[in-house]
């Protein structure tokens, strides 16, 4: 692991790796990494949206160095791919109301 400064007055680690939200409420905190691609593939997200909602803590990621591509956790894909309904595309309103609904805040 190396310490890498952003030249914002913090370092990051790498690899990094974070768990999400959707991990969280299913008790899961480990299993294989897949592509940005074969994510959106198997999700029905788009790979960006994909990205963002990692970084907004709503999925896991690993990234192996600063600007390296996403690493998804394939376990918390699969439930992504649960939700969708139909052809209608993964949003992330849906993800929103899953975890809400997976933690008791809603009905």
């Amino acid at each position: 692991m190396t310490t890498k400064g952003t030249g914002r007055g913090r370092a990051e680690r790498y690899p990094m790796r974070t768990l999400g939200l959707v991990a969280e409420v299913n008790g899961i905190t480990s299993g294989r990494w897949m592509t940005a691609h074969f994510a959106a593939l198997l999700s029905g997200a788009d790979a960006r949206s994909l990205g963002r909602w990692a970084k907004a803590g709503f999925l896991s990621f690993r990234q192996e160095r600063p600007g390296g591509p996403l690493r998804y956790l394939r376990p918390e894909i699969e439930i992504l791919s649960t939700l969708r309904r139909g052809q209608d595309p993964m949003t992330l309103y849906i993800v929103r109301q899953y975890v809400r609904r997976s933690r008791g805040e809603i009905k």
